[in-house]
């Protein structure tokens, strides 16, 4: 087994775990208790966290390859090309938020969560573009700050800028949904409207913007058709989470590991993708339909790995529900639940990721561009289904 790479991989398991617990703790904690207003709240949380590691690690991707091509400085600086890159992000942050806050309420109607009313598609959307909004006052600076600070001391933007960037994204998402059902509470039906009328004028205007220029043009077309791919998927993942709901409100600490838990089997599951990408590239393996030994090698060290990883997220979960008095079940089931559903998660993302990057390959497509933004979706969409499954297995939900 390559323990060098297993250790590294650990390690960034390690700093997501400890970073989507935050997010956990959130969850279970405070915004679980907004669910029982607007119960669709929970089929927001998995199209929300992705978009935004979706935009702003394709953003940050991008800077490292203008920083590595000459043509951007490593400054702290806005220029003319992030000012472009900066415009067409924005437009499919407001974009999607939107989308995802309507599509959310109608799923939400059909698993009978609540009503298909006015107020309810308004509100849900506004909480959805809301907590889009402030996420980009942090994440953008965040990502231009750590793609170019990265660059200036010698690192390679593209190894440090997206896992960090997709980390952050999950981090701010469920506190600035929380913060945002907050403040739409105080908010009277006018109020909503001429919110969410802002940011649609916004979004017209960041298109009219966006499409005079054809770095920014470029990215909206490109990047509308994956990230409707991913939407979609993750619309799925969090329809499971919306028909568990009851059983997940009386058991809170079974949400705190939930971030978590689908950070760190997208992580494994990126890591795969972006090593079999590699060595593809570097003719240093055929991109056949059954894996070869090196690939059986890795799903081995993968299925070692999450083991190790998935014991950390149910232990540390743990602590922090008996920690906060949050109502959780004994540590021997949450270990079980977890552990056995992260082994059955590895087993699925090991060939479905193999296959996907193979086949991408041999298609003719990049499967940098490709690989990282479909499994991410599709972790949390086979992720949330692994954890529910055991969940109804243990007799839990």
């Amino acid at each position: 087994m390559d323990w060098k790479s297993f250790k590294e991989s650990l390690f960034a398991s390690f700093l997501c775990t400890l970073g989507d617990l935050v997010s956990g703790f959130i969850l279970s904690g405070f915004l679980s208790k907004k669910f029982s207003i607007l119960p669709a709240l929970i089929i927001l949380l998995p199209p929300s966290a992705d978009m935004r590691g979706n935009v702003y690690g394709a953003f940050g991707s991008r800077l490292g390859t203008y920083l590595h091509m000459g043509r951007i400085e490593a400054k702290l600086k806005v220029d003319p090309i992030i000012a472009e890159n900066i415009h067409a992000s924005l437009f499919l942050v407001v974009t999607f938020s939107v989308l995802n806050g309507v599509v959310c309420s109608y799923l939400g109607y059909l698993l009978g969560l609540n009503p298909l009313s006015p107020d309810i598609i308004l509100s849900l959307t506004v909480v959805s573009v809301l907590s889009s909004m402030l996420s980009a006052l942090f994440m953008i600076p965040s990502t231009i700050l750590i793609a170019v600070l990265s660059y200036r001391f010698g690192w390679d933007p593209d190894n440090v800028t997206s896992p960090l960037i997709t980390l952050a994204g999950d981090i701010v998402t469920v506190p600035l949904i929380y913060l945002s059902v907050l403040l739409v509470e105080r908010m009277g039906s006018l109020t909503k409207a001429i919110v969410l009328s802002f940011v649609v004028l916004l979004g017209v205007l960041l298109f009219l913007k966006s499409n005079k220029s054809f770095v920014a043009r470029r990215i909206m077309r490109e990047m509308l058709l994956i990230l409707s791919i991913c939407v979609l998927i993750d619309y799925g993942a969090g329809t499971i989470l919306g028909g568990s709901l009851e059983g997940l409100i009386a058991i809170a600490g079974i949400l705190t590991i939930i971030p978590p838990f689908l950070e760190d089997g997208g992580v494994i599951g990126c890591i795969l993708a972006a090593r079999v990408s590699s060595w593809l590239h570097l003719g240093e393996i055929e991109p056949t339909f059954v894996p070869g030994r090196r690939i059986r090698e890795m799903f081995l060290q993968n299925h070692i790995l999450g083991i190790v990883v998935f014991t950390m997220v149910a232990l540390l979960g743990q602590t922090i529900n008996v920690t906060m008095n949050i109502p959780t079940v004994s540590t021997a089931i949450m270990l079980a639940v977890t552990v056995l559903a992260g082994q059955l998660l590895v087993l699925i993302l090991n060939f479905i990721s193999y296959e996907l990057v193979t086949l991408s390959y041999r298609i003719g497509l990049d499967p940098d561009n490709v690989g990282i933004p479909i499994i991410t979706s599709l972790m949390d969409l086979m992720g949330t289904g692994t954890l529910v499954l055991m969940l109804v297995l243990f007799g839990l939900v």
